[in-house]
C-alpha cells in the first residue's frame, strides 16, 4: 500500500503532465493561428459581420485582437517562412536630415550603420541587428516617424544649423529570375531605383534638446 506521500507525489506529477500538455497545445494552437493566411482571418470577420449583431461582431474582432496581442507579447507570433517565397528585390534605406535656416539649407546623410563608414568589426559584430530593426519599420510609417524624431534629437545640428526634417529614401534593386541570372552571370539588375517615401518635419524636437549636444557630426 502506497504511503500518503507517494500518492500525493503521484497526483502532483499527473497534474504537472496535464498542465504541460495543455500548455503545449495552447502554444502550438496560437502559433498555427498566427500563421494562417490573411484570407482566413478576413473570412472570419466577414462571416461575423454578416451573421452576428454589431456587438457580437465587435466581440469577435476584440477577441482576435487580444489573441494576437498575447501572442506578440509572448513571442509566439513569428511567421513561418522557411519554405515561403523569397523577396525578389534587395532594398535599403538612406536616411538624411535637412539642416538650415532662412538663408542656408543643407542636406546631410546621417552617420548611421549601413550608410556610413564602418570598420570590419562594427559591420560584423555591432551592426547585425540593424537590418532587423529596419525590416521592423519597413511597413510601419508611425515607427519611421518615431525613429526620425529620435534621430533629430540625436543629431540636432550640423555646422551650427538646426535640424528641420528627416527623410527616408528607399533604394531598390531587383533580383533577376534564376534562368536570366545564369544567362547574364549576375544576380541583380543593373538599374537601381530610389524614391523618397517619407519626409518628417522634426522642428518641434528642438525644444527637447537641452544642455550639451553630444551627437554632432
Amino acid at each position: 500500500m502506497n504511503s500518503p506521500f507517494v500518492e500525493s507525489t503521484s497526483r502532483w506529477l499527473r497534474w504537472k503532465q496535464r498542465l504541460l500538455s495543455a500548455t503545449t497545445v495552447i502554444i502550438l494552437s496560437v502559433i498555427i493561428y498566427c500563421n494562417l493566411p490573411e484570407s482566413f482571418h478576413k473570412n472570419v470577420f466577414r462571416i461575423a459581420d454578416s451573421r452576428l449583431s454589431p456587438e457580437g461582431a465587435y466581440r469577435v474582432r476584440y477577441a482576435e485582437w487580444l489573441l494576437r496581442y498575447a501572442a506578440h507579447m509572448s513571442g509566439f507570433d513569428s511567421k513561418w517562412q522557411m519554405y515561403g517565397l523569397q523577396s525578389r528585390f534587395n532594398w535599403r534605406y538612406i536616411i538624411t536630415a535637412e539642416y538650415g535656416d532662412a538663408e542656408n539649407i543643407v542636406q546631410q546623410t546621417l552617420p548611421l550603420p549601413r550608410q556610413s563608414d564602418r570598420t570590419t568589426f562594427q559591420r560584423k559584430f555591432v551592426d547585425f541587428k540593424e537590418a532587423k530593426f529596419l525590416l521592423n519599420i519597413y511597413n510601419d510609417r508611425l515607427a519611421r516617424e518615431t525613429y526620425a524624431r529620435y534621430l533629430a534629437r540625436q543629431y540636432p545640428e550640423y555646422q551650427g544649423l538646426p535640424v528641420r526634417s528627416v527623410s527616408y529614401t528607399l533604394v531598390v534593386q531587383y533580383i533577376l529570375p534564376p534562368i536570366v541570372a545564369v544567362q547574364q552571370q549576375q544576380l541583380l539588375e543593373r538599374d537601381v531605383q530610389s524614391d523618397v517615401i517619407d519626409t518628417f518635419d522634426v522642428t518641434s524636437e528642438r525644444s527637447h534638446v537641452t544642455g550639451t549636444v553630444v551627437g554632432l557630426f
